[in-house]
């Protein structure tokens, strides 16, 4: 038996070394090599997550082939998660498992399972997914040619449609590098000129308040202080 102790939390794993090694060539090179843990029978996987694990042991252990590893991954569960498909797992990390343990056709299924199963959803991976896979994966990986190739279709209907949208998404994608428009002056959005008073300048108290009554009664204090500072109303005249 060899002992195998995963993330941060050290989930504890046991299973057959025979079985282990025939069904994943990477654990017979750590055990049946030179190793240090050939001897102790026991190894350690800090930086990786236990569920990914025990799905990837999963399949050593009920595989029928006694030297390879038959995947099975049952995808009844999927729904939607926002706007992108919820698998049973987390395809980023058990994509980089696969990658790590040096398993490309288990990899080549996570992928394949991920983009037919988004494709009868419809869906397009999130802005987070994309980031995981170009944080976790090296320079080349599949994953992120599909991350960038889909998030690009998902916008091209769009680009194609507007030549003028296309131009200033290309200015601000590089603007939104250093400034997030939720976080920027206030005054980008508002109309008025220079030097003219802005009725929002103290917009940092809306979002304090929020958008219900309490940002419409500010928004209604602001317009009436900037009344008072340009006009002021005169009493009747009494001559006429």
């Amino acid at each position: 038996m060899v002992d195998l102790y995963v993330g941060e939390e050290e989930r504890h794993f046991r299973i057959q070394k025979k079985l282990l090694c025939n069904k994943i060539p990477y654990f017979d090179k750590m055990f049946n090599g030179g190793f240090k843990v050939a001897s102790e029978n026991i190894a350690q996987f800090p930086e990786d997550h236990a569920d990914d694990f025990d799905l990837l042991l999963s399949m050593a252990t009920y595989s029928p082939q006694s030297n390879f590893l038959t995947p099975f991954m049952d995808t009844t569960n999927t729904s939607m998660d926002e706007e992108e498909v919820d698998l049973p797992w987390n395809t980023v990390r058990f994509y980089c498992l696969t990658e790590e343990l040096c398993l490309p056709e288990i990899a080549d299924l996570i992928l394949e399972i991920y983009i037919s199963t988004s494709d009868n959803y419809d869906s397009f991976p999130l802005v987070q997914t994309a980031y995981a896979a170009y944080t976790q994966t090296s320079e080349g990986s599949l994953l992120r040619k599909y991350m960038c190739w889909s998030t690009a279709t998902r916008h091209e209907e769009l680009f194609s449609k507007s030549d003028e949208f296309l131009k200033d998404y290309l200015k601000y994608s590089r603007k939104g590098r250093e400034t997030d428009p939720r976080k920027s002056d206030p005054c980008e959005f508002y109309m008025h000129d220079d030097g003219e008073i802005c009725v929002h300048k103290d917009r940092g108290h809306i979002r304090k308040l929020g958008t219900g009554y309490a940002g419409m009664d500010f928004l209604n204090e602001a317009r009436r202080r900037r009344s008072k500072e340009l006009f002021t109303v005169l009493p009747p005249d009494d001559s006429e």
